[in-house]
């Protein structure tokens, strides 16, 4: 694979000072779109129901809390082309000043038994039918590899990853995170918006029509469920389409895609929480499912599974699951995975799914540009 040399040099100098900024591309484009906030800090909000469409990038993670806020990186500058952008970061990084990073939160990996030990107790609740369903997850840390480069990664994910929202954005409080996901959580304007129900995983294969197992089936009809529902209670009219078979880099998933109407009185922050989380990173019923991870999951998932993009005003909403991700931790990076839980699940099965789900970001740090 051949990087451009010259395209968005000096992204790396960028990364840990003290300007927040987020570099991101929409599915199917071929430039890049950049957002720079030169001054102050990225807005925080303690609610999902507090974002608003004030322009810029938000970022949201998992579950709300004082380590893990809502943040908002404002548009002091906004560039919409590969050739602006770069131009940017070579006149800028030279002047970014560094700060101390020895104060993020440092993380292990799940160790192969916790994960094991943690999904017994999820089916266990299933099959007392105290849940339809859980996603279980788990973050994995390797050392940072030897001349290590955010803007190559970022530039490989582009070329790998064409249907995918792919992004990297970097703040003091956070540090930098990337990732590719092909999950839409909202898109659209004016009224006008787009979701998806996106469940199931298999390894991709040369099948045309790949066969479904029944637990990917009916995995990914328990979020066609909840889509169906959600959208319900606050649109009249809506369309929906599929399943079909998608690919998300060497796996492949079952994508629903609806479209509906709503009013335009009805808030950004109010949509956003009615669908986050949605049963394709949580579980069913949301609010029991919801606890309950957070409560005996074993890790922070910090912003891995929330939600992220590009919020411009009256134009358009693009926001994303943030699903296959990594980010800085300390010199080393920590990646994130994970996988829907039904009573008929097997644990060996879902551990080898997070591992076939974790070679979208293992993939990119492995060099082959000569």
């Amino acid at each position: 694979m051949i990087l451009d040399s010259q395209k968005f040099a000096g992204l790396d100098r960028l990364i840990g000072g003290e300007i927040s900024f987020a570099l991101f591309r929409l599915p199917g484009e071929s430039d890049f779109k950049l957002i720079v906030q030169e001054k102050g800090e990225p807005k925080q909000l303690q609610a999902y129901e507090d974002i608003s469409s004030e322009a810029g990038f938000v970022v949201a993670p998992f579950a709300v809390s004082k380590m893990n806020p809502i943040l908002l990186i404002h548009p002091d500058i906004y560039l919409d082309s590969d050739a602006t952008i770069s131009g940017y970061l070579k006149s800028s990084a030279n002047q970014a000043l560094k700060i101390d990073t020895e104060n993020f939160a440092h993380e292990v990996s799940v160790a192969k038994a916790s994960y094991a030990k943690v999904f017994d107790l999820f089916n266990k609740e299933l099959h007392n039918n105290s849940f339809d369903k859980l996603v279980l997850s788990r973050n994995y840390t390797i050392e940072k590899p030897d001349g290590f480069s955010w803007r190559e990664n970022l530039l490989r994910a582009g070329l790998l990853y064409s249907d995918a929202f792919v992004y990297l954005f970097y703040t003091p409080a956070t540090g930098c995170w990337m990732g590719a996901t092909p999950e839409i959580l909202l898109s659209g304007s004016e009224g006008i918006y787009t979701t998806v129900a996106l469940a199931g995983t298999m390894k991709s294969g040369i099948s045309i029509k790949p066969e479904w197992s029944t637990k990917n089936k009916g995995e990914q009809n328990v979020v066609v469920r909840y889509m169906r529902e959600r959208i319900g209670a606050f649109s009249d009219s809506y369309e929906e389409f599929g399943p079909d078979t998608i690919k998300a880099g060497d796996l492949i998933h079952l994508k629903s895609t609806f479209h509906f109407k709503v009013s335009k009185d009805l808030s950004l922050g109010k949509m956003l929480s009615m669908f986050h989380p949605t049963p394709a990173v949580c579980g069913l019923p949301k609010e029991k499912a919801y606890q309950f991870i957070i409560d005996h999951e074993g890790y922070n998932r910090s912003y891995y599974s929330g939600f992220l993009g590009p919020v411009m005003d009256k134009e358009a909403i693009h926001v994303y699951v943030n699903l296959r991700c990594m980010h800085e931790n300390g010199n080393k990076l920590t990646l994130y995975a994970g996988g829907g839980i039904l009573p008929q699940s097997e644990v060996t099965d879902e551990w080898q799914e997070t591992e076939n789900k974790l070679q979208t970001m293992l993939r990119l740090l492995v060099k082959s540009d000569n």
